[in-house]
């Protein structure tokens, strides 16, 4: 008697735990699935932001500016602004 009932609770609660895993299961899948199509809106949004903003943005032909420059001042000195840290660091 003793060990019938022992078998029986012990089926029990392995089709809790089966139950019980398969709504976890299912509930991560629906969270997955929510997190798939939040990242696929903000995809979008994104790529939408960025076609409109760089429509919208006029970018200055600097190339012919910027040669000119080059030309005029041949100085070889760095002039980032971590290079003039530098330089002023070591003054």
């Amino acid at each position: 008697m003793i060990v019938i009932c022992v078998l029986l609770v012990t089926v029990a609660a392995g089709v809790a735990q089966t139950i019980a895993l398969a709504r976890l299961a299912r509930e991560n899948t629906v969270q997955q699935q929510r997190i798939e199509q939040l990242m696929l809106t903000q995809q979008a949004t994104l790529a939408s932001f960025f076609d409109t903003d760089s429509a919208t943005v006029e970018v200055p032909n600097w190339g012919n500016a910027s040669a000119s420059a080059v030309t005029k001042n041949p100085d070889p000195s760095p002039h980032s602004r971590a290079a003039k840290r530098a330089q002023s660091k070591s003054h």
